[in-house]
């Protein structure tokens, strides 16, 4: 009897471990596969919400405002600042991004860098803010589009 007993435990112990090994380890999988989405929403969320900011600080930029020459000189300088965080967050984050949009965001940083300001006419810098708002905004969308797929 003992020995039938015996054979039963470990019959049922060869057939039960691996299937609860298997079990835990797909539960883990699953849940690992979540907190993966999690991250990359996350990650999305972040990249969007700074494009949008960004954006909308170009527009901003681009109506005459009636203040002293220092303080828009000095908001120029935080829209400069903030356009170089933005896009070398984006250009280094795991967002796929194409060759085109890498260039694109490579002069776009050139163009707003902080360190070297470019001189041009107030007519060129609206064009620019313009267009550059208009792309990452674009971006922005695409993003979103993005993370609506991953969830």
């Amino acid at each position: 009897m003992n020995s039938l007993l015996i054979g039963i435990i470990i019959f049922l112990g060869i057939c039960a471990v691996p299937s609860i090994i298997f079990l835990t380890i797909r539960d883990y999988i699953k849940t690992q596969k979540k907190t993966d989405k999690m991250r990359k929403v996350k990650k999305h969320t972040v990249l969007t919400t700074s494009l949008f900011i960004t954006a909308i600080l170009l527009l901003i930029g681009i109506f005459p405002w009636e203040i002293s020459y220092d303080i828009l000189n000095d908001y120029y300088d935080y829209l400069r600042l903030s356009i170089l965080i933005t896009t070398i967050i984006l250009i280094t984050s795991t967002y796929n991004l194409r060759k085109q949009q890498l260039l694109v965001l490579g002069v776009i940083t050139f163009l707003f860098n902080p360190f070297i300001p470019l001189e041009m006419a107030k007519e060129v810098w609206i064009l620019l803010d313009i267009s550059t708002a208009l792309y990452l905004g674009y971006l922005g969308i695409e993003i979103l589009e993005e993370t609506k797929t991953i969830k």
